[in-house]
């Protein structure tokens, strides 16, 4: 091994060493402050809702129940009864394992393709990292609801249609985050080492720069997570998303608006589940951000 090898082996060495991070310390970090522990409460209990909510629900999510009219929240409706006589409380149940699935695969398909993505032209750079980024800046410049408007209303309103809408609008801002991350990296000695040692481009990428982006990355995914969540729903509020009789929580908040004076409960339920949810992602992703941050990963 010449000189130059064996400094930039060292150097990969130690930047290794300090690029290191466990799962002990984010758990540490998330539940040694209160607002990320809220948050953390918050998304494990929601999750777990998603899971087992329909094995606690009292009623069907499109079971009507005679007699109960617009029936105000009691020991019998927790949530009341909405204008069909139908438990709310049953449907926010059920309705929380679409509202946690749909955001959930869509942010695991942003996050892969756009980490794919960021890495190979932060890497590569040159020609391709300027076609690319600019295609992905020509996706950006777009409202991602007018544009998820225009594309579930020519394709459909489908869940295929959901996910297909949100991974195209939200993977261009993770390849964007994790191509400069990767810039940041690409001069990293560690990275000098493995081309000094004549490793192809994929193993770089997955085995070199990818714990590298994976701090910024783990914050990106709760920000698209969270995105992804009011994405849905407000495509379910628009008629664009999750058709009946499925208990899409936007749709609900949209069937409880002509009711509202008669059955308000109707739309307080729904619509702070999706608040709740959502503030309780963006409070564990400024966690993250935070743990990140003081471990030295993030700038």
């Amino acid at each position: 091994m010449t000189t130059l090898q064996k400094d930039a082996a060292t150097a990969r060495l130690a930047e290794t060493d300090r690029g290191q991070f466990s799962l002990r310390t984010i758990v540490r970090g998330l539940t040694g402050r209160p607002l990320p522990l809220l948050g953390t409460f918050i998304v494990v209990f929601f999750i777990l809702l998603a899971v087992i909510g329909p094995q606690i629900a009292p009623y069907r999510f499109d079971e009507i129940i005679r007699g109960a009219t617009r029936q105000p929240p009691s020991t019998t409706y927790w949530f009341g009864t909405d204008h069909l006589g139908r438990d709310i409380f049953s449907r926010v149940v059920w309705g929380a394992r679409e509202i946690i699935t749909i955001p959930l695969i869509t942010t695991i398909l942003c996050v892969t393709i756009g980490a794919t993505i960021g890495m190979f032209i932060g890497y590569v750079g040159g020609w391709a990292d300027e076609i690319i980024a600019r295609l992905l800046d020509s996706l950006l410049a777009i409202p991602a609801l007018v544009l998820a408007m225009v594309m579930l209303g020519t394709i459909g309103p489908s869940v295929a249609g959901i996910i297909i809408v949100i991974v195209l609008l939200y993977t261009p801002i993770v390849a964007r985050v994790v191509r400069s991350a990767t810039l940041n990296l690409r001069a990293s000695g560690y990275i000098e080492a493995a081309k000094l040692r004549g490793e192809s481009t994929a193993y770089i990428l997955f085995r070199e720069i990818l714990p590298g982006v994976l701090p910024a990355l783990a914050v990106e995914a709760a920000l698209r997570f969270s995105y992804a969540i009011f994405l849905t729903a407000s495509l379910g509020f628009l008629g664009l998303g999750v058709q009946p009789p499925s208990p899409d929580w936007g749709r609900m908040v949209n069937e409880a608006r002509s009711t509202f004076s008669l059955a308000p409960w109707a739309l307080w339920f729904p619509a702070g589940a999706i608040g709740i949810l959502i503030i309780g992602v963006n409070l564990l992703s400024d966690g993250l951000r935070r743990v990140f941050r003081r471990e030295g990963q993030l700038v």
